[in-house]
């Protein structure tokens, strides 16, 4: 988030590298959600930390139009699962006949990436899916601009569905201006308990929990 409020699509200078909040954060955590509009970035999605035990990367998709070459789908470091819906499998299906080539899930598989299909992509689904494979915690990954649709549709989803416990901004020393974003939750205001401040190189990180989980 930038200082005037708007939503960025950065994580902040040094957030990834080793003692990054970010980096620090992902060793903590069993499972991290990223949405597939932000692996254009080329993500790798790992903890930078030495001898970080590292998430399970999952990549949500509506479209199955992904970078196969994006570095989270290198699992030579990470196990990555990505969940797809019916209806992009189908979609995908569709067009490599066309093109007379492989599915992408097809070429995902070949790379030692987990494809699941879902019949939602929702956030209780994709919650059912860590639970079976023994995920305790996990950390939804949203940042994106609302205005070009890149947000994590999941992270919207688990905030309205009243399913998040703890919520983590970083405020970055940058003004939006002109080009801000909101965010547009349809949420009713909630007042966080045990907050808690601090800056991690040049990053301001806000950390607090919804009251619902701290009876």
């Amino acid at each position: 988030m930038s200082l005037d409020g708007g939503m960025l699509d950065v994580l902040g200078d040094g957030a990834a590298e080793e003692g990054g909040y970010y980096s620090k954060m992902l060793q903590k955590y069993d499972g991290v959600i990223v949405s597939d509009q932000t692996l254009y970035d080329n993500l790798k999605v790992l903890s930078s930390e030495a001898g970080a035990q590292q998430p399970l990367r999952i990549v949500v998709t509506q479209t199955l139009d992904l970078p196969i070459n994006s570095l989270i789908f290198n699992t030579d470091l990470a196990p990555t699962l990505v969940l797809a819906d019916e209806k992009a499998i189908l979609d995908n299906l569709q067009s490599a006949g066309k093109l007379n080539g492989q599915t992408m899930d097809m070429r995902l598989r070949q790379k030692g990436v987990e494809v699941v299909i879902l019949k939602k992509l929702e956030i209780d689904s994709v919650l059912d899916i860590c639970s079976q494979r023994g995920l305790c915690s996990v950390v939804i990954d949203s940042r994106g601009l609302a205005s070009a649709g890149l947000e994590n549709f999941i992270g919207k989803q688990a905030l309205e569905e009243e399913v998040v416990q703890k919520l983590v901004i970083a405020i970055c020393p940058m003004i939006s201006g002109n080009k801000r974003t909101e965010l547009n939750f349809d949420i009713p205001p909630a007042q966080l308990n045990r907050l808690t401040t601090k800056l991690s190189k040049g990053v301001a990180v806000v950390e607090g929990y919804f009251p619902r989980y701290l009876r």
